[in-house]
C-alpha cells in the first residue's frame, strides 16, 4: 500500500520548515553539515511529491513557469538520482539583485536603488558539472533546468 499523499506532503513541509528555521534563526549557517541535512532531506521529499501522479501538482509541459521547474527538477534528479550533493554545491558569490525602494506615482518619483548583496548559498550546479551531462536525450528538461535553476 502507498503511503498516504497527505504523509509525504507533511514530510515535505516539515523538511522545509526546518531548513526555513534553520537559516532564520542563524541555527545554521549556508555552509553548516545542519544545513545541507536539511537541504537534502528537503528535496527528498519533494522528489517523492513530483512522483506522485496523485498529487494534484501542475503538470510539466503545460506552458507555466511551474511546469518548466517541475521539468528542470526531474532532469536533475535523473541525472543524479538521489546523490543530491551532486547537483548541488555552497557558493559563496550568490548575488541578490538591487531592490528599489521608494515612492513612484505619476506626478513624482523618489526612487534609490539598494546595492545587491552577495553572500553564502547552496544553488544548483551548471549542466555541464553533472554526472552524464553530455547526455542529449532530454533536451527539454536540460533547457527547463538551465533556465529555472543552473547556476
Amino acid at each position: 500500500m502507498p503511503v498516504p499523499l497527505e504523509t509525504l506532503a507533511r514530510a515535505y513541509l516539515r523538511a522545509y520548515d526546518r531548513l526555513h528555521d534553520a537559516m532564520r534563526d542563524g541555527i545554521a549557517d549556508a555552509g553548516s553539515e545542519q544545513t545541507f541535512f536539511c537541504v537534502f532531506e528537503t528535496l527528498n521529499w519533494l522528489d517523492s511529491l513530483l512522483s506522485r501522479n496523485d498529487a494534484g501538482l501542475v503538470k510539466e509541459g503545460d506552458g507555466s513557469e511551474a511546469g518548466e521547474l517541475i521539468a528542470a527538477l526531474r532532469f536533475v534528479r535523473g541525472h543524479v538520482h538521489h546523490r543530491w550533493v551532486d547537483a548541488i554545491e555552497l557558493r559563496s558569490d550568490v548575488r541578490h539583485p538591487p531592490v528599489v525602494l521608494g515612492l513612484h506615482t505619476p506626478s513624482a518619483s523618489i526612487v534609490q536603488f539598494q546595492d545587491p548583496n552577495i553572500y553564502t548559498d547552496w544553488c544548483w550546479v551548471a549542466t555541464t558539472a553533472l554526472v552524464g551531462s553530455r547526455d542529449r536525450r532530454d533536451p527539454a528538461r536540460r533547457k527547463a533546468y538551465e533556465r529555472q535553476l543552473a547556476g
